[in-house]
């Protein structure tokens, strides 16, 4: 894999780095992190979470597919539509601004603590979905 990115972007190849896959690595990982990117093309789940419960911000847009809305409505549920972009350019500079802005990064972390019992709660969407299901099952076919 690396010798692809090294054709394809090799003006900054040399600063990709592969680490060993294991969990303890990735979770250390995300601690050092001062922003992380949402895969939207593949979505958050547990690294979001995980991610937001380290108060690292992710930058994150609306992917087509629910895989890659996940990250994307837990900002917005959680009222951070700072780090939300509109298309992939807008994500890389968003990303590059939370790095390199240390006092908007900071702003950004502690705004998630305060936000993120929205993300535990989240009664809202459970009415929606029993308000489909119930309804659903009913004209279901036997």
């Amino acid at each position: 894999m690396k010798a692809s990115f090294e054709r394809s972007i090799a003006n900054a190849a040399e600063r990709i780095l592969f680490v060993p896959h294991s969990v303890n690595c990735f979770f250390r990982l995300r601690l050092a992190a001062d922003v992380m990117l949402d895969p939207f093309h593949f979505g958050g789940g547990n690294s979001t979470y995980e991610a937001l419960g380290l108060r690292v911000p992710i930058v994150t847009m609306a992917g087509a597919f629910m895989r890659g809305r996940v990250t994307y409505a837990c900002n917005k549920s959680m009222g951070l539509a700072d780090p939300i972009a509109g298309d992939a350019g807008s994500c890389a500079m968003l990303a590059v601004r939370v790095a390199n802005d240390r006092d908007w990064r900071v702003s950004l972390s502690a705004k998630i603590p305060k936000h993120a019992e929205v993300l535990v709660e989240m009664s809202g969407a459970i009415k929606e979905l029993r308000d489909f299901l119930v309804p659903a099952r009913r004209d279901a076919p036997e």
